[in-house]
């Protein structure tokens, strides 16, 4: 057990954060003390560390954008999820469409373009555009090629694939929501 310097409570070790410098390998004011005066800090300083932070990115440019390219490398379904939630956002949209959906998807339509059939440079695309407010679900999401994703644009489904297409597409969705 240690006594927090600043609260004045008594806490065991998980309390504490590590600091090798000081004889019981303890940092003298516990977690709860320390995340407030940061935050009192931050909150204070806010220009001093906006600053400082564009500073060390001009400085390490390079290594910060190497070392995401790395991470994009290795996480793509994390950077596509990241990058629709952002589309999202800039809509005011709530959008959770999960690497699960994408692999849902993606074998509800074979691994193919819906449209052309193509199994190459596949993407999940809107059904319903994103740009005329409609969020990625498992009713609005279906597999396109890049070529096709192209062609479609922000059209509305009706104006670019045949009555045929959108009859099976609409069936799809509908046996969609009874799974779900």
């Amino acid at each position: 057990m240690r006594t927090c310097t600043k609260c004045g409570l008594e806490k065991t070790s998980e309390g504490f954060h590590i600091d090798r410098s000081t004889h019981d390998g303890l940092q003298n004011k516990c977690k709860l003390c320390r995340k407030a005066m940061n935050k009192i800090y931050k909150d204070s300083h806010k220009e001093e560390i906006s600053i400082k932070k564009k500073e060390f990115y001009l400085e390490n440019r390079e290594r910060i954008t190497a070392s995401y390219k790395l991470w994009a490398q290795n996480n793509p379904d994390k950077v596509r999820a990241r990058k629709r939630r952002r589309r999202a956002m800039k809509k005011d949209l709530n959008e959770n469409y999960t690497a699960a959906d994408e692999a849902y998807t993606l074998r509800l339509f074979d691994h193919a373009c819906f449209n052309c059939g193509c199994t190459e440079n596949l993407a999940i695309d809107h059904y319903r555009p994103l740009s005329k407010g409609n969020p990625l679900t498992l009713t609005n999401a279906i597999i396109l090629c890049t070529s096709c994703n192209s062609s479609k644009g922000s059209k509305d489904p009706e104006q670019f694939f045949s009555e045929e297409q959108t009859t099976i597409i609409r069936e799809v969705f509908d046996m969609v929501e009874e799974q779900v």
